[in-house]
């Protein structure tokens, strides 16, 4: 008797540790799609803060061998490809910018101000588009709520934070991200950011 209760006590303890073995080193799928999502603004946010704007964003550039305005998009593609936005989404992405593509290749005069890129469809490169088309640079986010509604669709709820310089704490900007997230195969990827 007193070996199978040994017996018993050993099983019990050995799946206890099993269980915390995988609480340890499982990720669970909100920590996946978790990831997903701040893996993205972590880089976007360091990116406006540290790299050229066509890593973060289409860019117009002037090319001077051909003496006219360009759209550039590869680097920002493939940055979208990098994070993990779905196929969908960047092609949505480059038609969005289409418009302002087209239009710089029948511009014949100097862009010099908002007003200019405006009248060609273009002005989108004066703002942060994945912190609600702003002009102003946060310096964080948090992610505050993972809802899922589908076995493999879910939304992402994140606010946005400036750290203080003088009191070095957090102000929380007015609006929030809803992120939509989809497992295609066996990897979680963007399908969609709207603004609440």
């Amino acid at each position: 008797m007193l070996e199978e209760i040994d017996n018993l006590h050993n099983s019990m303890i050995m799946k206890y540790l099993i269980f915390i073995l995988l609480l340890l080193f499982c990720d669970t799928t909100n920590d996946k799609v978790s990831k997903t999502v701040s893996d993205f603004y972590e880089w976007y946010i360091y990116a406006i803060h540290n790299l050229p704007d066509e890593e973060y964003q289409p860019s117009v550039v002037f090319d001077d061998a051909q003496k006219m305005y360009k759209l550039k998009t590869e680097k920002y593609q493939q940055n979208l490809v990098k994070y993990n936005f779905s196929d969908a989404f960047v092609k949505r992405e480059l038609l969005n910018s289409e418009q302002c593509a087209e239009n710089l290749t029948k511009n014949t005069k100097k862009l010099e101000d908002i007003a200019d890129y405006e009248d060609i469809n273009c002005d989108f490169i004066f703002n942060y588009r994945w912190l609600n088309k702003s002009q102003e640079i946060v310096d964080g986010i948090e992610i505050i709520e993972i809802k899922t509604l589908r076995e493999n669709e879910f939304l992402v709820v994140c606010k946005f934070y400036i750290i203080d310089n003088q009191t070095k704490e957090k102000e929380y900007q007015d609006y929030k991200s809803v992120v939509s997230v989809k497992k295609h195969h066996k990897q979680y990827k963007i399908e969609n950011i709207e603004f609440i």
